[in-house]
């Protein structure tokens, strides 16, 4: 029997010196190397990307509530698991709801003290004791696409239906696009969710037909994921892999940083800096100027009272944008809000300029401190909350 295994082709191969001089089993110590690596630094590479998704606020929000916890009142997972927070929207079938939605600076605080509060829990300070609850669903770099994805999963469940969506519309996300993996992850579990985006997208296909088929194929891309997911070979092996192999585990952690690095290092390389002036897509622009429709269409369709407001600026800070681009915007939205007949503030110059703080070395332009928050709730309590109360929306 012994000969005959020596006979064996595979014992030829595992004892041919050739294998011990190529590159075969020089592949096999480094992809152990790397899986030890990374099984050492998979808490630091988790940590790294949860840090940079949440813009530093996760720490922060997650050691003061450690010290005193406080009632949930905004999406705490930003996006990633929206479905974990879902229960904690107050019921808005027992009393008024009203959803606030935005990009990062709806929960990123700035240097942050004891006290401190988000826009969303000092807008429902503001408005609990006159009946009316308010929740945030806010996400870093949130499209207006994503503000119509919220908008619809809202609506979806009659639990969550708010009686008003406001929405933080920032001049650089109109060139954001697409549904980042957490919404397409609850829009696949959620088939109350799907039919009212592909009902909406039939809706809106006359008015707005750029984002009509968008949608259409933001939702095709997610459920297209889901059978990927569940029916591929690869992903059979890659999920057993998973269990076994930490480099294959921290993939997502490992992409991120990767990522993360050379952005960094083509800002270096470039002199990018976070006010190098970057002209607008107009392709981009345009469509989601017709999500914005899209969610004036949506929300009038199911007796949702929409609110749109331009969001603070740091006065003192250089901002990206090229100031013909956004005096253009700004005339657009006014006048767009106008023929909608939608609730509209510009709060660009809502935040004193000792309220904000430092991003990468200098001025942070968009995101500010504690006492920013409190300004920007305040300001959306005086411009909307008279609104809000006086009636139901028609």
């Amino acid at each position: 029997m012994m000969a005959a295994f020596r006979d064996n082709e595979l014992y030829g191969l595992l004892t041919d010196s050739r294998l011990l001089r190529g590159p075969g089993l020089w592949t096999v110590v480094l992809l152990l190397v790397a899986n030890l690596a990374a099984f050492w630094w998979r808490g630091a590479l988790a940590q790294e990307r949860q840090d940079n998704l949440l813009t530093g606020t996760a720490q922060a929000a997650a050691t003061a509530e450690a010290a005193q916890p406080r009632p949930i009142r905004y999406d705490k997972s930003f996006g990633e698991d929206m479905a974990r927070y879902s229960p904690s929207i107050p019921d808005a079938r027992q009393q008024p709801l009203v959803i606030l939605s935005g990009m990062s600076q709806n929960f990123t605080i700035n240097d942050p003290q004891p006290g401190d509060q988000t826009i969303p829990e000092w807008l429902d300070d503001d408005l609990r004791p006159r009946g009316t609850r308010v929740f945030g669903l806010a996400a870093p770099n949130e499209s207006p696409e994503e503000a119509l994805f919220l908008l619809l999963s809202s609506i979806a469940d009659p639990r969550t239906k708010p009686d008003t969506f406001i929405f933080g519309v920032c001049f650089d996300k109109m060139r954001d696009i697409d549904l980042r993996p957490g919404y397409q992850r609850y829009m696949r579990d959620s088939p109350a969710l799907q039919r009212s985006w592909t009902d909406a997208a039939s809706a809106v296909q006359s008015t707005q037909p750029m984002a009509a088929d968008k949608m259409r194929t933001s939702l095709d891309q997610a459920m297209g994921a889901s059978r990927e997911q569940q029916d591929t070979l690869e992903s059979k092996l890659r999920s057993a892999v998973n269990r076994v192999s930490p480099l294959v585990a921290v993939q997502q952690e490992l992409n991120a940083t990767i990522q993360l690095r050379l952005f960094l290092a083509r800002n270096a390389l470039l002199s990018i800096t976070p006010t190098s002036k970057r002209p607008m897509i107009a392709s981009r622009y345009v469509l989601n100027q017709q999500f914005l429709g899209a969610m004036s269409d949506v929300a009038r369709a199911n007796d949702v009272r929409l609110m749109l407001y331009v969001v603070p600026l740091n006065q003192r800070a250089e901002n990206p944008y090229i100031p013909g681009e956004y005096a253009n915007f700004k005339t657009w939205i006014q006048g767009f809000t106008e023929s909608e007949g939608i609730a509209f503030t510009n709060l660009e110059n809502t935040v004193p300029e000792d309220d904000w703080g430092e991003f990468m070395g200098g001025p942070d332009f968009k995101h500010f401190k504690g006492a920013g928050h409190k300004a920007t709730a305040q300001a959306l309590a005086d411009a909307f909350g008279p609104i809000i109360v006086a009636s139901p929306a028609q």
